[in-house]
């Protein structure tokens, strides 16, 4: 006996949750069915010569629109540790290449030909850039 009233109970749980669920997406239609009518009712047709529509109309081109550019999956929302793990993960691999760029630069010996090439034409190349630059703004 116990096991049947536990059966029910489960039943009207289910079924109380499948009515809220009507509830709340009728209401939901409603609140943006009605906004996209009154909108385009008021631009479209001024603007661009297109008919007026009914609300049925304004909902398909709002379940139209989420279906193109939205879908209707949950959107995955991460534990924030897990956020902040990644971004961490993020960062090590970012410092981690940045390194091994600097060995690789310096391994090629290219780290004191840059500095020996800024010294000699570098300032003076950036030094003539600005002059022109200035030139060219007071003109």
């Amino acid at each position: 006996m116990e096991e049947k009233t536990r059966h029910r109970a489960k039943f009207s749980r289910i079924a109380a949750g499948f009515i809220i669920w009507l509830i709340v997406t009728a209401v939901f239609s409603l609140a943006i069915g009605a906004p996209v009518m009154a909108v385009w009712n008021w631009i479209a047709p001024e603007i661009f010569g297109l008919p007026a529509i009914g609300y049925w109309q304004a909902f398909g081109i709002v379940l139209l629109a989420k279906l193109v550019f939205g879908g209707f999956g949950s959107h995955f929302v991460p534990h924030p540790g897990i956020r902040e793990e990644y971004v961490r993960d993020c960062g090590k691999r970012f410092w981690r290449r940045r390194a091994h760029f600097e060995k690789a630069f310096r391994d090629f010996g290219l780290d004191d030909d840059y500095e020996d090439w800024w010294e000699k034409h570098g300032s003076k190349s950036f030094d003539e850039y600005m002059k022109q630059k200035r030139g060219e703004k007071e003109k």
